[in-house]
């Protein structure tokens, strides 16, 4: 399970990236659903995965006092985001392996960025062990199957000609997962809906139908020490999740 860094160089990701991803009006759902509430002034915001620098327009278009760090694995990619926000900060940072304090950001990002990453529970545990109180993140989910991660069996061929990772987690094992981070998140918030792969992608038989979701997962102490949950999912999906999550006893599922 590597990943091909070298795919992240070709010109294709550099003239994609340069085009789009650089006003809030391009956000999908599951970003606008959280961003804007979860944006404070002051926060120190790390984006794990920022490619040519498009969030960092977005999130001070939303929250202008924020300080925000934008950290990619692809050189050409930061060399672009330097390019084009002059007065942002970026950085060629593996985001499996962070160099950086626990609790050192507020905020901590990973928009479009599990789907092709083959460690991405690591990636997650990083950025969960960095942030002091919110990690916004967003992933395709199915119900029918284990996850396949394998650029041979479950991929996308770009237009470029890349062949990449296209990772979709099983939503039980995925939440399940999610609740067993240390420290246990005082709330998680699963905001989704019915999607499709595009043209380009190729998946394992009975990977449909695609849940494109987002998730909070937030920091602060709960009074009561458990977990609050809140699925604002399709309903079979909500349903089939709620029953997973009546077998602990310490989770409070909100309507």
């Amino acid at each position: 399970m590597t990943r091909d860094v070298a795919a992240y160089k070709v010109p294709y990701y550099v003239s994609k990236y340069r085009k789009i991803r650089h006003t809030a009006e391009e956000l999908f759902k599951s970003e606008r659903f959280f961003l804007p509430r979860c944006l404070k002034p002051g926060m120190r915001v790390l984006d794990i995965g920022c490619a040519c620098g498009g969030f960092y327009n977005i999130l001070h278009s939303f929250e202008p006092g924020i300080e925000y760090l934008g950290v990619d694995i692809s050189e050409v990619l930061v060399e672009e985001a330097r390019r084009v926000y002059p007065q942002g900060r970026f950085e060629v940072v593996d985001g499996t392996d962070l160099p950086f304090s626990d609790n050192d950001f507020d905020l901590v990002q990973a928009w479009g960025v599990t789907l092709h990453e083959p460690n991405y529970k690591r990636l997650l545990a990083e950025a969960w062990r960095l942030a002091r109180e919110v990690v916004l993140f967003d992933v395709r989910l199915q119900t029918r199957g284990r996850e396949v991660i394998d650029k041979e069996r479950s991929f996308v061929l770009n237009p470029g000609g890349v062949r990449n990772y296209y990772i979709v987690p099983n939503a039980f094992e995925f939440l399940d997962w999610l609740l067993r981070l240390e420290p246990r998140p005082a709330r998680v918030e699963l905001f989704g809906y019915e999607g499709k792969a595009n043209d380009f992608t190729t998946l394992p038989p009975g990977t449909q139908p695609l849940y494109m979701t987002g998730v909070g997962l937030f920091k602060a102490q709960s009074p009561a020490g458990g977990v609050a949950v809140k699925l604002d999912l399709p309903e079979s999906l909500r349903r089939d999740l709620c029953r997973l999550l009546g077998n602990h006893r310490d989770i409070c599922t909100e309507s």
